[in-house]
């Protein structure tokens, strides 16, 4: 989340700021609303914010309902915070809510109060997850790179991402064709998927595994880069194409990669164990292995956050698959009764693939309809547990955005 920029003043103590957040804590534990904090009165400085935000950010790995009610009783307060910081909390708080329109009105505050190339780039895919193409359009048309910025292709791969999410094929391969010319794109891994779903609609089959093979031998680094991820998003991505025998490559390649990495996570403790399991279980379930991928996935996840919901759904896809139907109704039902709502697009998109599996597309699409403004819908198109629910006309309508 964004936090720089506002820092200004590091002297407020440590302990000040723990017990400061402890009691945020306290007030988000209640399951209804937290009541505001007695947080000390006047105004905030910058550096207790900061550190206030910067926990509560680890804080919502775990457990995103927490994290959103200790974001939300700040911004309660926010008459009392500094007026540099406020864009910030709005934000952080948008984002876990998981309110995709709220939380495009709260990055226009923050443009507003820094318009810089780096927050119009941020801008653009926010918008482009709430649906709202015709404003990104026009800020990526009015970009102005700077001098360091000028072989990032911008506005091509806002195209392409536009032109994906309505599934004008022609125009993305355009749009990347275009981005291709700019010197270091095409060896970024995000080129690779936008290019690796452009040659895979066209049908080029023999382009698309020379593509795939240049993508898999050049492995993502760098902070916070998985190439797991990405590598899963390149199988995936083909895969909503019909290209199977392609995908099953790049999950292959995603799975290996994963074993390499356990040590790691086994550095991490539980919860590092606990993402390999259901990273390990979804690829598991994308090669057909679904017996293994059932013992992975029956776990709860140790985090409550929108991995969980999907993790019942890939399981319930690999019950169906492995002929327990009752048990993937089940699942879904389970599912139904959810009322975390900072996780209700997850939920939402997790239902949507389980009834998906169950021959249920249209219901499906009811779902994704039903939570629209909750749903990230730039991970839509390259989710081939949803490639029939895409094709329903009113999810047809919703990617294209107004």
């Amino acid at each position: 989340m964004m936090f720089r920029n506002f820092v200004r003043d590091m002297r407020v103590t440590i302990v000040h700021t723990i017990l400061l957040l402890c009691v945020l804590i306290a007030s988000a534990a209640d399951a209804q609303r937290p009541p505001l904090p007695p947080l000390p009165p006047g105004r905030l400085d910058s550096a207790t914010v900061f550190n206030v935000l910067r926990m509560a950010d680890v804080i919502s790995n775990d457990d995103r309902v927490q994290g959103f009610a200790i974001f939300d009783a700040l911004w309660q307060r926010r008459a009392d915070l500094p007026d540099a910081t406020v864009a910030n909390v709005a934000v952080s708080r948008a984002l876990l809510s998981g309110d995709r329109d709220a939380l495009a009105e709260a990055w226009r505050a923050l443009l507003r109060a820094r318009p810089s190339n780096e927050y119009r780039r941020g801008i653009l895919r926010v918008l482009l997850s709430a649906g709202q193409v015709t404003e990104a359009r026009a800020i990526a048309a009015g970009y102005v790179p700077t001098a360091s910025e000028a072989r990032t292709p911008v506005r091509e791969e806002i195209e392409a991402e536009i032109a994906e999410l309505r599934a004008d094929w022609p125009a993305m391969r355009r749009a990347v064709d275009a981005a291709s010319t700019y010197p270091r794109w095409p060896t970024s891994p995000f080129s690779y998927s936008l290019r690796l779903s452009a040659l895979a609609a066209a049908g080029e089959r023999s382009a698309l595994s020379a593509l795939l093979d240049s993508a898999l031998a050049n492995v993502p680094r760098g902070f916070r880069v998985d190439p797991v991820v990405y590598f899963t998003d390149y199988g995936n991505r083909v895969a909503m194409h019909g290209h199977h025998e392609l995908a099953e490559r790049a999950w292959r390649r995603a799975l290996q990669v994963l074993d390499s990495l356990r040590p790691a996570a086994e550095d991490r403790g539980a919860t590092g164990l606990d993402s390999v399991r259901l990273t390990r279980g979804r690829l598991l379930l994308s090669l057909g292995r679904v017996v293994e991928a059932s013992e992975l996935l029956r776990a709860p996840s140790r985090r409550l956050d929108q991995r969980e919901r999907y993790r019942v759904a890939w399981l319930a896809v690999a019950e169906f698959r492995r002929g327990n139907r009752d048990a993937a109704v089940a699942l879904d039902r389970a599912l139904a009764t959810d009322t975390v709502s900072v996780l209700r697009g997850a939920t939402a998109v997790a239902r949507a693939m389980i009834a998906e599996a169950l021959g249920e597309p249209a219901r499906g699409a009811t779902l994704l309809m039903e939570s629209r403004r909750f749903v990230d819908l730039r991970g839509l198109p390259s989710n081939p547990l949803l490639a029939r629910t895409l094709r329903e006309p009113s999810v047809r309508t919703m990617l294209r955005g107004t």
